[in-house]
């Protein structure tokens, strides 16, 4: 019985977490069209498979975070400063680049037909970038024990989406469901980020290496920009990517080996 209430608000999460991914879809199908139902499903597509591989990530971090809340919280703390400010420097790029090609990468993907899904997907892509910056917080968040606090963020997520749906969907469509979600993820990161301040003694950002990931996003989104109408949005996607990895390097914006460093600092295995 201890472990099954321990796992009831996991499980709660769990159910929040799929309402706020799901019930825009459902809310588009009931007060707008099925045809933006399927164009939504479509945009949707590479922000769920962003925020999946963002979940390959949590597997990593839990176990380590578990261990060290439980021997070293201070340590626990740097760490989660270092990570999330590295996920800061994956995410720059990954949202700017939505936005300068994201219109014309749907339909290159996925076919003219779905054109209309190009504005909703940069919205969900920056859904998917605020998932990347968070998902080390709600694991730390896990990790030490604060699972109903956990519940509160994403219930409180779930119900701004259903109300912030009932507004924008009538209005806006699928662009409406787009920042209904944005939103949500905004508030879930909100709650957890503050309740950890509390609980870690404030969470140490690096915004050093934060300005120069951003300078190194100004660098990338010129050559994106010059190459439009040279290259497709293939080309200027690895364009911009090559050019924002030689920037960020060269601006010391991200170190190799940092991440592998880190991961060892809970005992060096």
């Amino acid at each position: 019985m201890r472990r099954f209430s321990t796992g009831v608000p996991l499980g709660i999460a769990a159910v929040m977490i799929s309402v706020y991914y799901s019930l825009d879809s459902v809310m588009l199908g009931y007060l707008r069209t099925t045809e933006e139902v399927g164009q939504y499903a479509v945009a949707y597509r590479l922000p769920l498979a962003l925020i999946g591989f963002a979940g390959l990530w949590s597997s990593v971090l839990f176990p380590h975070a578990s261990a060290l809340a439980l021997r070293d919280p201070e340590t626990l703390r740097g760490l989660l400063g270092f990570f999330s400010s590295v996920a800061v420097v994956v995410a720059l790029p990954l949202g700017a680049g939505a936005i300068l090609v994201g219109e014309d990468l749907i339909p290159l993907l996925f076919g003219a037909e779905f054109a209309a899904a190009g504005t909703p997907f940069v919205i969900l892509a920056w859904a998917a970038v605020i998932v990347v910056v968070t998902i080390s917080t709600g694991t730390v968040a896990l990790a030490i024990g604060e699972e109903r606090h956990y519940v509160i963020a994403v219930t409180a997520g779930a119900v701004a989406n259903l109300l912030a749906n009932l507004v924008l969907i009538p209005s806006f469509g699928m662009e409406g469901a787009a920042a209904a979600t944005v939103g949500a993820e905004v508030i879930v990161f909100a709650v957890v980020w503050r309740r950890l301040q509390a609980r870690l003694g404030g969470v140490p950002l690096e915004w050093s290496r934060i300005a120069r990931a951003a300078a190194a996003t100004v660098v990338m989104v010129p050559v994106v920009l010059a190459l439009d109408g040279t290259l497709g949005p293939v080309g200027r996607v690895a364009a911009g990517a090559l050019a924002y990895t030689v920037a960020a390097v060269a601006l010391g914006a991200v170190h190799r080996g940092e991440i592998r460093a880190a991961l060892r600092a809970n005992g060096g295995d």
